[in-house]
């Protein structure tokens, strides 16, 4: 089962292994009413989708999705600015108790990335970024074939990155935040600001003169009717978007940018200013990566949290070697790097991404780990002091079999 909390709709569903979904419901999150509220609606819901669930379907956990800032590893949601109320609030063990079902919590733009990256437009690629911009504006990383986590899970809170410091007020408390100039909030209220100085007469026969009714959906509609301020209100949030795309490009280097959330359902009338500013913005040798749609739409969190329960491997991890094998290749490391000891370590096994497996299975040849006995990159990480009292970054990668033994090594400063 799964479940995607958002800012303005809670829906959950129960998913198979192949990412289809075969039940699936949702309701309004009135999120205004407080966590105890909102907790109330989520119960209720997966209740739902586990009475509709098939007779022969077994549940064997919940997948949830929810905003960010949050701590996956210890199941809270440290202080989403989307949801009133909800400080350091242990909403894992909170759904276990009550749904009493194992759950598993991630970032709701995590969770959507990896459906894209597992069912999606995301599939063959070992480095995208996903991008969803609705009520909030969120993001999840794939690097090298790896869901980028960073320190406690926090990492991807691509919506407040800082584009005009002297902007409107976010709701994290910065100015000038990209959430706070682009989202489908920040369309609909510079909307209803234009409706009530009368300077979008399109949007205002809309709705009705009822400014506080003006969404990021009606803005859009006026601007496809003719209306210039709409227009510019649309195209004014592209160009922020296609500014900090541009940057997010320059970091990461994805194989594919994909844009999903509400906000989309605006079609090119958005994003074919947000293409023609990136392509302006990012250097050459980053132009060839694609500014694509999402494929699973607004179902990509739903299914991409199944994601966190169907893979028996943690899908956020590649290790394969067992603990013991890693262990021996550390004492090997460690006999001509002590300096490693307490390094950070990441194993992944090599020609496994799902762009090698996806050129060999167009080209019919045999996948890549199946053509000779199975390697694995084993990659020891930590900052270290030079000479001069400098602290650096030390990185050893070494190759190995499955036995443990060393094949090749790499050390890089």
């Amino acid at each position: 089962m799964t479940i995607d909390l958002g800012g303005t709709r809670i829906r959950s569903a129960l998913v198979d292994a192949a990412g289809r979904l075969l039940v699936r419901r949702e309701c309004p999150t009135e999120a205004g009413q407080g966590p105890e509220a909102v907790i109330e609606r989520i119960v209720g819901l997966a209740q739902e989708v586990r009475e509709a669930s098939p007779a022969d379907g077994a549940c064997i956990g919940v997948g949830v999705g929810a905003p960010g800032p949050l701590d996956a590893e210890a199941g809270l949601v440290l202080s989403a600015p989307n949801l009133p109320g909800w400080e350091n609030l242990p909403l894992r063990q909170i759904l276990e108790t009550r749904l009493g079902l194992p759950v598993r919590l991630a970032n709701d733009a995590n969770v959507a990335a990896l459906g894209e990256w597992r069912w999606g437009a995301g599939q063959g690629y070992s480095d995208l970024l996903y991008l969803t911009i609705s009520t909030g504006i969120g993001g999840g990383i794939v690097a090298d074939g790896r869901l980028l986590l960073g320190r406690r899970g926090l990492a991807g809170e691509v919506g407040h990155i800082i584009l005009e410091p002297a902007g409107p007020r976010c709701t994290c408390g910065n100015r000038g935040c990209w959430e706070a100039l682009a989202s489908g909030t920040a369309i609909g209220r510079e909307g209803a600001r234009a409706v009530r100085e009368g300077r979008a007469p399109l949007l205002a026969e809309l709705c009705a003169g009822e400014a506080d009714r003006v969404g990021a959906s009606m803005v859009g509609e006026a601007a496809r009717r003719g209306d210039p301020t709409a227009g510019r209100i649309i195209r004014r949030a592209a160009i922020y978007s296609g500014s900090a795309i541009a940057s997010l490009i320059h970091l990461f280097s994805p194989g594919i940018v994909l844009l999903g959330g509400g906000v989309m359902a605006l079609g090119d009338l958005f994003l074919r200013p947000i293409r023609q500013t990136v392509r302006r913005r990012v250097m050459p040798a980053y132009r060839d990566a694609p500014i694509a749609r999402a494929a699973l739409g607004g179902d990509a969190g739903l299914i991409g949290a199944a994601a966190l329960f169907l893979d028996r491997r943690d899908p956020m991890s590649e290790e394969t070697l067992s603990p013991e094998t890693i262990e021996q290749v550390r004492r090997q490391v460690l006999q001509s790097y002590p300096e490693l000891e307490g390094a950070e370590v990441s194993v992944r096994q090599q020609g496994r991404s799902p762009e090698e497996i996806a050129v060999a299975t167009r080209l019919g040849m045999p996948l890549p780990h199946e053509a000779e006995e199975p390697r694995f990159s084993v990659t020891f990480r930590k900052m270290v002091v030079a000479e001069d009292g400098v602290r650096i970054p030390l990185t050893v990668r070494v190759t190995v079999d499955t036995q443990g033994r060393i094949v090749k090594g790499q050390e890089r400063h």
